[in-house]
């Protein structure tokens, strides 16, 4: 496994014992994940509240613990996130509380896929399935590329990507949704 130099976008290959010390010690040089992410958070302008902007609500759906607690760092500062570690928390969830402006999903989880939820959001509250963006850092199979021709209009964010991309990406779901402002 190579490691992340601090040229690579966010979220590429880490060796994971050497980003959990990292994470434990505060140490923000060692490349990749936590420079990158530190180094956004740092330069995101203006936050939600003070440009007018409202906090959104994002729900992550990811079997990574690492990649979950990298998003929520990044985003954590302009809107409130929420995390689930597989499809079926993530309809336990929603199931209480569907008033998220964005949600995240992999595509790739054991037991419910991100498809198999999308498919289930979509039958029970096309709303929230409008609102999902797969993240997703391998080659499509056949099934997911039809999957994605089947369904046009949900997008991905491929993995690696750059903070600024992500962003921007939550800031447009949160401008475009009808959701009251969340409460702080």
């Amino acid at each position: 496994m190579r490691l992340a130099s601090s040229s690579w976008p966010l979220f590429a290959s880490v060796p994971i014992s050497r980003l959990a010390l990292a994470a434990l010690l505060g140490d923000d040089k060692l490349g990749g994940i936590l420079m990158k992410t530190e180094l956004a958070t740092r330069s995101v302008g203006p936050l939600a509240g003070e440009s007018g902007a409202r906090r959104g609500r994002v729900l992550i759906v990811d079997d990574e613990p690492l990649l979950v607690a990298s998003l929520s760092r990044l985003l954590r500062l302009e809107h409130d996130v929420s995390s689930v570690s597989d499809g079926e928390g993530a309809i336990a969830l929603l199931d209480k509380d569907a008033g998220f402006d964005l949600i995240l999903c992999d595509l790739r989880m054991p037991g419910m896929s991100g498809v198999d939820l999308y498919q289930r959001l979509r039958a029970t509250n096309p709303t929230l399935a409008s609102r999902m963006v797969f993240v997703t850092g391998a080659m499509l199979s056949a099934d997911m590329q039809h999957f994605v021709g089947a369904n046009i209009g949900v997008e991905f964010l491929e993995k690696p990507f750059e903070p600024k991309v992500l962003r921007a990406l939550v800031r447009r779901f949160v401008a475009a949704s009808d959701l009251p402002a969340a409460v702080a």
